[in-house]
């Protein structure tokens, strides 16, 4: 079962994650879903188009069927689910740049290809804790205000978490998951968090025990998913060969072509100021124009309608 699991996940892998060669070590756009939203903080314009480079810091902010998938140095890709947002607070053009990444609020799956261990590496910033990416793994993190709470659930690989400004440190292997609930302020708007004497705060709440993560499930969703979006891309494919048999069926019926007519049907057509009009011909060729007084015939546009002879 185990390595049918791992061949599965190669291959949602390769599904998932469109890796993108770069030569310098701005983000990327590796791909997308609908319409995710690029907040600059410049208020420039982010294009929504695969390979474009994050050039500034931004907010990536996504609603519920939409998708980004965002590349970093070194073989690390993010992958941000719908009702989502993350931060990129500062992108750097070198590739020895380790970048942070905000994850604010949803689910972001991170994962990485990388063998050689990065110094320093990249990092991951939520609400709670500061987290160093882990290096080949394929990692999912939940962070959900509402709760308060943040989960990683381990895909592959493993990742060594520390919490607590360091107190506290565990080990998240493949298959299995961790979660911390913290607890909401008053106000029911901030986190509550205590303040060391170094200056440190670390969030308030409880690190519970490490779980078993469900792989087999997991992998059967995203297989699942996956074939849902390759049905729906196919049928969306049929439907517009549909659409194009339909309209040269359409077109072919009529004898005249660019604008459709009949035999004998007229066009009438504004140009300059001036009324012209022209006939469709019994070997399907347009007439020579003949100029005719103004009249509601007359437009911009070709107006087909029987002759006024």
């Amino acid at each position: 079962m185990s390595s049918l699991i791992s061949i599965a996940l190669t291959m949602v892998s390769l599904m998932i994650f469109l890796q993108v060669p770069r030569a310098d070590g701005f983000p990327y756009l590796a791909d997308f879903k609908n319409s995710p939203q690029f907040l600059m903080k410049n208020k420039s314009t982010f294009v929504l188009k695969k390979g474009n480079q994050l050039l500034e810091p931004a907010f990536v902010v996504t609603a519920r069927y939409d998708e980004v998938k965002m590349a970093l140095p070194h073989d690390y890709q993010l992958w941000l689910s719908g009702n989502s947002k993350m931060e990129f607070p500062e992108v750097f053009e070198s590739q020895d740049s380790p970048h942070v990444v905000h994850l604010l609020s949803g689910e972001l799956r991170l994962k990485s290809d990388h063998s050689k261990k990065l110094s320093p590496q990249h990092e991951l910033i939520t609400p709670f804790f500061e987290l160093q990416m882990p290096q080949q793994a394929d990692v999912i993190v939940e962070v959900n205000m509402k709760v308060p709470s943040v989960t990683v659930k381990m895909i592959k690989g493993e990742w060594s978490l520390e919490f607590f400004a360091f107190e506290k440190k565990i080990k998240v292997l493949e298959g299995q998951k961790v979660t911390f609930r913290g607890q909401l302020s008053d106000d029911q708007q901030s986190l509550r968090f205590d303040f060391l004497l170094d200056g440190k705060k670390v969030p308030r709440g409880t690190l519970g025990a490490i779980e078993k993560f469900d792989l087999t499930a997991f992998v059967q969703a995203e297989v699942a998913i996956e074939k849902e979006i390759e049905q729906k891309h196919k049928a969306l494919m049929k439907a517009k060969a549909d659409a194009l048999r339909k309209k040269k069926i359409y077109e072919d019926s009529f004898l005249c072509k660019k604008p459709l007519a009949q035999v004998n049907q007229c066009a009438w057509y504004l140009e300059k100021g001036k009324c012209f009009r022209k006939r469709c011909n019994v070997s399907g060729q347009w007439g020579d124009l003949t100029e005719r007084p103004i009249s509601s015939q007359c437009a911009e546009e070709f107006l087909i309608g029987a002759c006024d002879y």
